[in-house]
């Protein structure tokens, strides 16, 4: 869905986007995915993975995600060229979000993330002195999202509609700090922080009064997002934008499409112009099946179309980006 997610309610991946998605979940639930970034020979090993987690209780939803970014192993070499090794490099993050809803009208959700980039020897042959890799101090980010949902626009029969107003505010905190062997400073960089603003409307189809199942469900997205530390002089600008659609059959089988319009250009889309993704998701209730059990097994598929940057000597250059998931919810 372009990634047009703010506004969302009831979203498992709501720590990643706003964490007030949360506070209309059901039951407990547990989820993994993954997105290799193998669009080039060099990039090969480089991929994202994540574990999510909620469940809700009397005082709200609470919700926990570990994410981690590989970007593969490295030749390491000392200084004076007398020792040598290997490190993996890769980022991770811990996030522990809540939400709840306050009114009828209005769900607000808060999330803390600890982020951290690791160079970790894995070998190293020479002198035993420290190899050269830097002291890293964490960054502590914390998330503050609020979904405000609008009284419904048709009159009640055979379509349900609901439009809810979705902003979030993210990555709020602690810049990450990098020291190097032999150096008396620290020098330290910013995560982006990151203004989310976006709208969610959905139009859900009654099949009568006796019907267990919805038939047919669609949801439209929109989304504004602005980077706020961004600096002047940087590359590209500091908005971008989003929208999604999802059409859901028998609340078992989505279908998904989107674009972004990007404030710069890499592999994922030119500066200013849209860039789309498509997807699919299936959500199997185990009772549907003659399983007595209160179980529905979530598998989610998503393609992201690659933009040729024309970057030289890193060929060849895949077109689509696959990314997927798969999950478990108790109701």
């Amino acid at each position: 869905m372009g990634e047009s997610l703010v506004a969302l309610r009831s979203n498992p991946a709501a720590l990643m986007y706003n964490p007030a998605g949360l506070a209309s979940l059901e039951g407990a639930g547990v989820s993994y995915g993954e997105r290799p970034l193998n669009w080039t020979q060099i990039t090969a090993d480089m991929f994202f993975f994540g574990w999510s987690a909620f469940a809700i209780t009397p005082v709200g939803v609470f919700s926990a995600r570990y994410d981690r970014f590989n970007m593969g192993e490295f030749q390491l070499t000392s200084m004076d060229l007398t020792g040598n090794g290997t490190e993996r490099v890769y980022s991770h993050d811990v996030v522990l979000g809540y939400g709840r809803k306050i009114a009828a009208w209005c769900e607000a959700g808060i999330a803390a993330r600890y982020y951290s980039p690791v160079n970790e020897v894995v070998h190293w042959s020479g002198p035993p002195t420290a190899p050269p890799v830097p002291e890293v101090t964490p960054a502590w980010l914390f998330d503050l999202g609020v979904l405000l949902n609008a009284p419904p626009l048709l009159p009640a029969g055979e379509v349900e509609d609901r439009i809810t107003f979705g902003v979030a505010f993210r990555n709020i905190g602690t810049k990450v700090g990098y020291k190097f062997s032999g150096e008396s400073q620290t020098s330290s960089d910013a995560l982006p922080q990151y203004l989310h603003v976006g709208i969610a409307a959905t139009a859900r189809l009654k099949a009568g009064e006796a019907a267990e199942h919805c038939p047919v469900a669609a949801t439209w997205t929109l989304e504004y997002t602005n980077v706020l530390n961004s600096t002047p002089g940087g590359q590209g600008g500091n908005s971008s934008w989003r929208s999604g659609v999802e059409i859901v059959l028998v609340e078992i089988l989505s279908l998904r499409g989107g674009l972004v319009v990007q404030n710069l250009t890499n592999i994922y889309g030119e500066e200013g112009k849209a860039a789309f993704r498509y997807g699919a998701g299936l959500a199997m209730p185990l009772a549907r099946l003659g399983v007595p059990l209160p179980v529905v097994l979530n598998a989610e598929y998503s393609a992201i179309l690659l933009h040729d940057v024309g970057i030289l000597f890193f060929s060849p250059q895949r077109h689509v980006l696959d990314t997927f998931s798969f999950g478990m919810n108790i109701q």
